[in-house]
């Protein structure tokens, strides 16, 4: 009885062991990270968690330092580079290799027609599949003459626009994104960066001192929104973040401290980017920054921050999915219900409706939220309230917002007041006029001139009169 007594315990203790041992491998903790957003004075502030970590998304098959992934109508496609191929995953985790036997694929795009762009690093290959895996075409370094003998032409990510025109991001591409048709034919290079020049290389100009050329860095990753503008993220020293028009004008930059490794934007488009430091930013279409969180895990495994963060995607839900190549896995950022109500301020905007009351609801939470005040001021401006937006702007230290409030409050004065003072400065010119030739018919001024005739000659007044020109 007490052999048996004792192999229970001793089952019981390994069961309890084994247990302790599966919680440790992953902490969960509800959030592993402070978020921030824009408050006065473009500081960033403290405010409600806008992400909460729901979990991995996992999957029927084993990643191998993927770098790459797209969503297409919740559906997610996956750049398995380390096993050559790319994975379609439905929403409950069931996966498909759709492609195989690749070189290195980085890169992977789904377009409206649910055609499948590959970027092959190793085949130094861009592939179009249709949606069944079948390959469409295969496209190569251009031969065009204006594409150049020494341009490189080593594709790592890819995405399509308007007309099928595909945009590369190619390493060692100095001329910036490599742009191609439908076809594959090269037709420019598009959004190309700035040269860096560092104070060393301005000092050795000036002392005529030779040094290496400088060059454009290429970009690092790229991205289209709904109406065809291009996004790109770069690893540069400023200005990372770019948003392009079709004829490759920056319309849109951004400055972060961070190395920017991926950048997306949802259907109402907003624009998210991942950093190689785990940090990931929301901004509207504006870009005008909502949320910035995330981190680097040193180890603990906890759910919320990443190892080697690569890629994000969002679904149709708005949920954020962060690929994560240094844990071969997927991790999935729920939106809050204070998201939730930022985000359908911006949309009922974009549609027409200024609803002051979604974002004084959010100024309840936080006081200090630099959009919800520039977004009530953005409502009150449309209605011509422009002296109650002046306030809001100040509040939301919105410089562009608070000169147009000024302004129109300027305007609107001149309009009323203007034709008055117009009148009355034409009146007095007509009656001033009018007194002189009064004057000189009927010498109506001549009993003034004779006071001060008479006042001339007391010694007080013309020393009165000599100490005011002195003065003057």
């Amino acid at each position: 009885m007490m052999k048996k007594l004792w192999i229970v315990s001793l089952l019981f203790m390994s069961i309890f062991v084994c247990s302790s041992i599966d919680a440790q491998a992953v902490t969960i903790q509800s959030v592993p990270y402070e978020t921030y957003t824009i408050g006065p004075k473009g500081r960033y502030v403290l405010t409600q968690t806008a992400y909460e970590p729901a979990g991995y998304f996992n999957t029927n098959y084993t990643l191998n330092s993927p770098e790459d992934m797209y969503i297409k109508d919740d559906f997610v496609y996956i750049a398995d580079t380390g096993n050559k191929r790319i994975l379609k995953v439905d929403m409950n985790g069931t996966a498909v290799e759709i492609v195989t036997n690749l070189n290195s694929p980085t890169g992977i795009h789904v377009d409206d027609d649910h055609n499948i762009y590959v970027a092959d690093k190793g085949n130094r290959a861009i592939y179009k599949y249709d949606e069944t895996g079948l390959l469409l075409n295969t496209f190569t370094r251009p031969t065009e003459p204006i594409f150049g003998i020494d341009s490189p032409f080593v594709p790592s990510k890819v995405a399509t626009g308007p007309r099928g025109v595909i945009y590369v991001v190619g390493e060692g591409s100095t001329g910036g994104l490599i742009q191609l048709n439908y076809a594959g034919e090269f037709l420019s290079f598009f959004g190309t960066n700035e040269t860096q020049t560092s104070w060393y290389k301005k000092i050795a100009d000036a002392f005529g001192v030779e040094f290496a050329k400088n060059v454009p860095i290429s970009p690092t990753n790229v991205t289209l929104d709904n109406s065809g503008s291009v996004f790109t993220v770069s690893n540069t020293t400023s200005r990372q973040l770019k948003k392009f028009n079709i004829s490759s004008t920056v319309i849109l930059d951004e400055t972060t401290p961070d190395t920017l490794t991926s950048v997306v934007t949802n259907d109402f488009e907003n624009i998210f980017t991942l950093s190689s430091e785990g940090m990931i930013r929301e901004y509207d279409s504006y870009g005008n920054l909502i949320f910035a969180f995330g981190g680097i895990d040193k180890g603990g495994r906890v759910l919320g921050l990443f190892v080697n963060p690569v890629d994000l995607a969002v679904d149709s839900n708005n949920h954020i999915y962060v690929l994560d190549k240094g844990t071969n896995q997927i991790q999935i950022l729920e939106r809050s219900e204070f998201a939730a109500i930022i985000h359908q301020g911006l949309i009922d905007f974009k549609n027409g409706i200024y609803s002051i009351d979604q974002w004084e609801e959010v100024l309840r939470m936080n006081s200090v939220f630099a959009l919800a005040n520039s977004s009530i001021a953005r409502a009150l401006y449309r209605e011509m309230d422009y002296r109650g937006a002046l306030a809001y702007y100040l509040i939301a230290y919105d410089q562009g917002g608070y000169s147009e409030a000024f302004w129109q409050i300027r305007y609107d004065w001149l309009q009323n007041y203007l034709g008055i003072a117009l009148i009355a400065l034409l009146s007095a010119l007509v009656l001033k006029k009018g007194l002189k030739i009064a004057d000189h018919n009927y010498k109506i001024y001549e009993p003034f001139r004779k006071v001060e005739t008479n006042l001339s000659k007391a010694k007080i007044y013309r020393e009165l009169k000599l100490s005011l020109s002195i003065f003057r």
